[in-house]
């Protein structure tokens, strides 16, 4: 895990990086799919831009890629709504990862890691 002391300590470091994410509600019989964007990313769970309210404690099916130094890697996981917030006439979900597996963690996980070496965060 990184180490992080900057002014708002979490249990993961959250960096903003905008990207598109794709969602299903997990319950959806119809698997209707909405698009929204990604406004922050941790190892623990990811802050998207919706177009709806989505109740706390909601399982959802996420799709979103992140780039690699092998490519394009493909991030498909259940989430759960842990809050929501309206702001500016935008509805913010903060979804924890729920079963993401080890080989999508470590990529996540390089992938942040790289996106603060760039920015000159301490990493370690």
């Amino acid at each position: 895990m990184i180490d992080y002391s900057g002014p708002e300590r979490r249990r993961f470091v959250r960096v903003p990086f905008i990207f598109p994410v794709k969602y299903v509600l997990a319950d959806d019989k119809d698997k209707k799919e909405y698009h929204s964007l990604s406004d922050n990313l941790s190892e623990g769970g990811i802050k998207i831009i919706c177009m709806q309210k989505i109740d706390e404690g909601t399982d959802i099916r996420l799709d979103f890629s992140l780039p690699t130094s092998d490519g394009i890697i493909e991030i498909k996981c259940l989430g759960r709504i842990a809050w929501y917030r309206e702001k500016d006439n935008k509805i913010y979900c903060g979804v924890q990862f729920v079963d993401l597996d080890s080989d999508k963690h470590k990529v996540l996980q390089n992938f942040i890691f790289k996106i603060l070496e760039f920015r000159g965060v301490e990493t370690g």
